[in-house]
C-alpha cells in the first residue's frame, strides 16, 4: 500500500482519488504526473543520505511493492540496486550481494544495458571491498566494455576513473 494523504511542501497529494493512485498538484514530469512509487523513490533516496537506513529501506519497499503490483520491471531492478548499494553503506556485504546480484539479473532478463552497466560497478566496488581485485577489475572491465560499444562517453570515463582508482589501490601506479 501507499501513503494516502501526503503533503509535499503543501501542494499536491497521494490519493485514491487521483487517476491511477498518482500525485495531483504541481508535480509533473515529461513522462506525466509523478507517482507513489517515484515520490516513496525521493523519500527514500532523502532518508538514506540522512543515514536513516530503516525508513529508506521502509519507502524503498513500499515503492518495490507498487512497481511489482504495475509490473514496472526497469523500476523494479533500480529499486532493488538501490537496497544493495544501501547495504553496502550499513557494511551488510552478504545482503548487498544477494540484492546486487538479483538487480543485475532483472536488468539482464529485460536487457536494460545501462542498468546492468551500473549493477556491474556495483557487484566490482564490492569485490573491491571484499579484497577480491581480480574479480573487481573483471567487472570494472565489463562495464567499459559495455559503455564503449554504447558510445557513451561519461560511462566510459566512469569505468575507467574505476579502474584507474583500482591500480592506485594496488600500487600499479604512481
Amino acid at each position: 500500500p501507499f501513503i494516502m494523504g501526503l503533503r509535499l511542501g503543501g501542494a499536491g497529494s497521494i490519493s485514491k482519488e487521483s487517476p491511477g493512485g498518482r500525485m495531483s498538484g504541481p508535480f509533473q514530469s515529461n513522462r506525466g504526473p509523478l507517482c507513489p512509487a517515484e515520490a516513496l523513490l525521493l523519500l527514500g533516496a532523502i532518508a538514506e543520505r540522512q543515514e536513516e537506513f530503516e525508513q529508506a529501506q521502509a519507502y524503498y519497499e513500499e515503492s518495490l511493492a507498487i512497481r511489482r503490483e504495475i509490473g514496472d520491471q526497469d523500476g523494479e531492478a533500480f529499486i532493488i540496486s538501490s537496497l544493495g548499494q544501501m547495504s553496502i553503506s550499513k557494511l551488510d556485504f552478504e545482503k548487498a550481494r544477494l540484492l546486487l546480484e538479483e538487480g543485475f539479473l532483472l536488468y539482464a532478463a529485460i536487457r536494460h544495458i545501462w542498468g546492468m552497466s551500473l549493477s556491474s560497478t556495483d557487484i566490482g566496488t564490492l569485490d573491491w571491498l571484499e579484497g577480491s581485485y581480480e574479480q573487481t577489475s573483471s567487472k570494472f572491465e565489463q562495464s567499459l566494455s559495455t559503455w564503449r560499444g554504447r558510445g557513451d562517453s561519461a560511462g566510459v570515463s566512469s569505468a575507467l576513473s574505476c579502474l584507474g582508482a583500482l591500480a592506485r589501490s594496488r600500487g600499479c601506479v604512481g
